[in-house]
C-alpha cells in the first residue's frame, strides 16, 4: 500500500503496530494493544485493513517502500538483453548492492524497520516469511536461475537457492546489524559513503564465492 494512498488513521495504525510487530510478532501482538496505543477503536483495524493479518502485511509493504529496497529480480528485469553476459551480470550485482545500501543507510529510518526485515529472514517457517516469499523471493529466484544459466549452464536449482541464501544473508540480513552497530557518521551526521563502498565490495566478494566452484571468472 503506497503511503500517498493512505488515510491519516491507516498511517497511524501502521506506525503504531509496526514496532509492536517487530518486537512481539504477529501472533504475540494483541489488536486491543495496537488500538489503545493508536487511539483508534477495535473496529478501526477491520474497517481500514480487514484484519490484524492484513495490517501486518501492510506494515511489511510500508517498510520495504520506506527503505526503498529494490530486489534483485527487478534489477534483472531492467538489464538490457545485450548485457546478459558475464560482465553485464557482475556489473549489475555491484550496482544493485551500491544502490540499495546507499539509499537504505542514508535515510533516517527507525530501528523497527530493520527488526521487521530481520524477523522475515530468521523465521522462514512462520507467518513472517509468507509476505517476503510472495513479494521478493520468487522474483529473485527466477532472476538467479536465469543468470546462472548464462554463467554456467550445468547448474541446478539448488545452486540458485544456495546462491540466493548467501545474497540475502549478506545484503538484506546485513541491514539488521549495520544501522545499530557499524554505521559511521562524519561531523555533519552524514553517512560516510566510502564505508558503504568498502562494505559493498566485501559483500560482492562473498556473494560471488559460490560461483567460483563453476570456475567462473567474476572479473571478466
Amino acid at each position: 500500500m503506497n503511503e500517498k494512498h493512505m488515510s491519516k488513521t491507516q498511517l497511524k495504525l501502521i506506525n503504531t503496530a509496526g514496532p509492536l510487530f517487530a518486537k512481539d510478532g504477529l501472533k504475540g501482538t494483541r489488536i486491543r494493544y495496537i488500538t489503545e496505543k493508536a487511539g483508534v477503536n477495535v473496529a478501526g483495524i477491520n474497517y481500514h485493513f480487514g484484519s490484524k493479518e492484513k495490517l501486518y502485511f501492510a506494515v511489511i509493504d510500508y517498510v520495504f517502500e520506506k527503505l526503498n529496497y529494490t530486489n534483485l529480480g527487478k534489477h534483472w528485469e531492467k538489464l538490457p538483453k545485450s548485457e546478459h553476459t558475464r560482465s553485464g551480470i557482475f556489473k549489475m550485482l555491484r550496482y544493485c548492492l551500491k544502490d540499495n545500501f546507499t539509499r537504505m543507510f542514508t535515510g533516517d529510518h527507525p530501528l523497527w524497520y530493520f527488526n521487521i526485515v530481520n524477523h522475515i529472514l530468521i523465521a522462514p517457517e512462520s507467518e513472517y516469511y509468507k509476505e517476503f516469499d510472495e513479494h521478493i523471493y520468487e522474483s529473485d529466484l527466477v532472476a538467479i536461475k536465469a543468470m546462472l544459466q548464462i554463467l554456467s549452464p550445468e547448474v541446478h536449482t539448488w545452486d540458485a537457492e544456495a546462491w540466493l541464501a548467501i545474497w540475502y544473508g549478506q545484503t538484506i540480513g546485513f541491514t539488521t546489524l549495520m544501522p545499530k552497530n557499524t554505521v559511521f557518521y562524519d561531523n555533519n551526521n552524514t553517512l560516510i559513503i566510502d564505508y558503504i563502498d568498502a562494505v559493498c565490495e566485501n559483500i560482492y566478494l562473498a556473494v560471488t564465492t559460490l560461483l567460483e566452484k563453476h570456475h567462473i571468472n567474476t572479473n571478466e
